[in-house]
């Protein structure tokens, strides 16, 4: 995969958490923290975490130690949804800064991560 068509994916996946993060906006917080069946999380902490795992992973990859990156985000720092839209806002301005600074081929060739399954590095970025 080509940086220019990582960068096509990435605009779709930011187009998606904002249209995502702008209907959690109307509910009220009871509703975003209201547990539904067949999970354990509630719509925050679902939400904390789907941006943890992009962080974290993020970190991972550029090659970070792990301390910097172990460590879960916690949805009590998130208290609503515009402070979790402003932190994604800035993950989502880390992301893009990281990506326009990689090459097809560092893309193309797999990241130096312990254990991973030596996939290319474009395939960590969009899982």
């Amino acid at each position: 995969m080509r940086s220019s068509e990582l960068r096509v994916l990435v605009d779709y996946h930011y187009w998606a958490t904002r249209r995502v993060l702008a209907a959690a906006q109307g509910l009220t917080d009871d509703e975003l923290r209201q547990v539904s069946g067949g999970t354990t999380r509630d719509l925050r902490q679902t939400l904390v975490h789907a941006l943890d795992v992009e962080w974290s992973w993020r970190e991972r990859l550029r090659g970070l130690p792990q301390a910097a990156w172990e460590s879960d985000l916690s949805p009590d720092d998130y208290p609503n949804v515009a402070a979790l839209s402003e932190r994604w806002a800035r993950d989502e301005a880390e992301m893009r800064a990281w990506i326009d600074g990689l090459s097809d081929a560092e893309l193309a060739a797999p990241p130096s991560v312990r254990g991973e399954i030596g996939a290319p590095l474009w395939f960590y970025v969009m899982h």
